[in-house]
């Protein structure tokens, strides 16, 4: 008798997996969205958003809650623990741009960025406040990643705010300038892993083609560097830092794409992994959740 509750309380350990929500392949006359879902490292199953969703966040707030937010919508939604079903969960500000927008998420709250606009969501609240950006600052084809646990990085941009950096602290209000990424990005995805923020993929304006570069920001010097490319030229991917260190990038591009790719921190190289997404997929919403099934 022990030795089977043992069992089942093992069995019912919550793992990390990475969900995936909705996206888009290719446009134009074969344009396709999607509303699926998915769980990649993960074989639990979960529920579909209630209708079609794309170019939205898919967010883990500080206290666990899962919301999916903007895209083709002005609300956002929330997956219980279960990942049965999707519900309301809030209006956005009538005044923020909640298409093609992107999320950095602090202890003290969400914070969503689209094209010169703003909304703060604190934890635990479900009561969007409008929050402004610099104003020279176009954040559509932008990412976002923390680096304190008061502040984040705004990086990149559209068109010609593709190289700026700009970091937030939330403690303050205020926003400072960094030093400028190497050339101008879109539609890249970046991660911070320990003392560096990695930034890979996107649309290179500079050589107006999408690359696979990875270009390395070191937090404390400010200091550019670059890494090794990823295997292809994604945009409009996503890249997944795990609580064990791993530095997964998948999905992405004009058709969408199934594959996984790791980073190597000791060669700073990219390398594709047997794991693969559901469908093909992009400008999709994700986060790092943990789940039990």
């Amino acid at each position: 008798m022990l030795f089977l509750l043992l069992t089942r309380c093992l069995a019912a350990e919550s793992q990390e997996a990475i969900l995936i929500t909705g996206g888009s392949v290719s446009g134009a006359e074969t344009f396709q969205p999607f509303s699926s879902s998915e769980l990649l490292l993960s074989t639990c199953s979960v529920a579909p958003l209630p209708k079609v969703n794309y170019d939205h966040v898919t967010l883990t707030m500080a206290d666990g809650a899962i919301l999916s937010c903007g895209g083709t919508f002005n609300y956002c939604l929330q997956l219980p623990s279960d990942l049965n079903s999707w519900t309301y969960h809030s209006s956005l500000p009538s005044s923020f741009t909640y298409s093609n927008i992107i999320s950095s998420v602090l202890p003290s709250g969400a914070y969503l960025m689209g094209r010169n606009t703003g909304a703060f969501l604190a934890t635990g609240s479900n009561n969007w406040q409008a929050f402004h950006i610099p104003a020279d600052h176009d954040a559509r084809s932008a990412c976002s990643v923390p680096v304190t646990s008061t502040s984040f990085l705004l990086i990149g941009g559209f068109w010609e705010q593709g190289d700026f950096v700009d970091e937030y602290e939330s403690l303050t209000g205020e926003w400072t300038r960094w030093p400028a990424m190497p050339e101008k990005r879109e539609n890249m995805a970046c991660a911070r892993l320990g003392s560096v923020v990695l930034i890979s993929g996107g649309y290179n304006r500079a050589l107006n083609t999408n690359d696979g570069a990875t270009v390395i920001l070191d937090i404390e010097t400010k200091r550019w560097g670059r890494g090794g490319d990823m295997t292809w030229e994604r945009m409009d991917h996503s890249v997944s830092v795990l609580g064990s260190g791993r530095v997964l990038a998948y999905g992405g591009g004009y058709y969408g794409d199934d594959g996984v790719e790791e980073w190597n921190m000791d060669s700073e190289t990219w390398s594709p992994i047997e794991e693969k997404l559901d469908i093909p997929r992009s400008s999709f919403g994700s986060s790092v959740v943990s789940v039990i099934c």
